[in-house]
């Protein structure tokens, strides 16, 4: 759920305070009044997005700190008074902590989302109904939107000046050809027996292997399509 205006305004005074500035001399800084100030502290009015971004460099303070806050896993560490006054070689700190504790949470997501693919890869072996290929091909497309926005998001936070084109990134660009090619085909992709025999050695190394990374398992995994396209092109 989207930060209110009360919970933006809420962190703007609390930095205006660490800082030692009235409403006035914020007002000051941004060409307007202290009546206005106070109404966007209190969530009275909609703050604008370039007011925000004023206001963020006037108060020498990160954007996403004004729009998002300390995320939970950093406020026994930070507070809005350490933002007040960091410096740049403070900020490259606490961005690092971050990037780490963000990219602790990827990784446990990706855990899962990977025992995941190993049980449902467990579940559809030795099939070869058609609907169980569609369910398998929308959760691939589900995966790529979430790691889509995922990417999306962390290019807007670090570089929030580039933001139409951070909106548009898509870090599958590449492969977007490629993909309609086969999407063009209408393949009616069914596991036959070489298929199955590659699916069941996945399975086998997931199960056995600990050490089976990504890399390993994207690897395997276009083994099996490419003997599937070449199942199409014969017939």
């Amino acid at each position: 759920m989207a930060d209110t205006n009360e919970e933006i305004g809420g962190r703007i005074a609390k930095i205006r305070k660490a800082k030692k500035l009235k409403q006035s001399d914020l007002a000051k800084m941004l060409g307007t009044t202290g009546s206005a100030i106070g109404n966007y502290e209190r969530g009275d009015r909609v703050i604008p997005a370039e007011t925000i971004s004023k206001i963020s460099k006037s108060l020498s303070v990160p954007t996403d700190i004004l729009i998002k806050g300390i995320p939970d896993k950093m406020k026994d560490s930070y507070s809005y008074n350490f933002f007040a006054n960091a410096d740049s070689d403070e900020l490259q700190k606490y961005y690092a902590e971050l990037n780490e504790v963000e990219n602790e949470e990827l990784y446990e997501e990706q855990e899962k989302q990977y025992d995941y693919l190993k049980h449902y890869l467990k579940s559809i072996y030795g099939m070869n109904e058609y609907n169980a290929q569609n369910d398998l091909a929308e959760f691939v497309k589900w995966q790529k939107k979430s790691i889509t926005n995922e990417q999306r998001l962390s290019n807007i936070k670090y570089s929030p000046e580039r933001l139409e084109e951070n909106l548009k990134f898509d870090p599958f660009e590449k492969y977007d050809k490629e993909m309609e090619e086969i999407k063009a085909k209408h393949y009616h992709m069914y596991f036959l027996d070489p298929v199955q025999k590659q699916l069941k050695q996945i399975i086998d190394n997931l199960d056995t292997s600990k050490e089976m990374n990504k890399d390993k398992l994207k690897e395997e995994l276009q083994n099996i399509l490419s003997t599937i396209e070449e199942r199409g092109l014969d017939n």
